[in-house]
C-alpha cells in the first residue's frame, strides 16, 4: 500500500522538474542575448512561431 502523501510527493517532483526546465530555457535565452556567438537553433517546441523573415518570391 502507498504511504499517505505519496501522491502529493509525486506532484511536487513534477513541479520541481517543470521549474528546472523553465529555468534552463531562461538561462539559454539570456545566454543568446548576451553572447551572439552562441547561435542555438530556435526551439519550436515552446509553441511560439519563429520570427525569422520569410522570403517571398513574386509569382509572375
Amino acid at each position: 500500500m502507498v504511504h499517505p502523501g505519496a501522491y502529493r510527493g509525486n506532484k511536487r517532483q513534477k513541479e520541481l522538474k517543470r521549474l528546472q526546465k523553465q529555468e534552463e530555457k531562461r538561462q539559454k535565452r539570456l545566454l543568446k542575448k548576451t553572447d551572439p556567438s552562441l547561435e542555438a537553433p530556435p526551439e519550436e517546441a515552446e509553441g511560439a512561431p519563429s520570427e525569422a523573415p520569410v522570403e517571398e518570391t513574386p509569382a509572375e
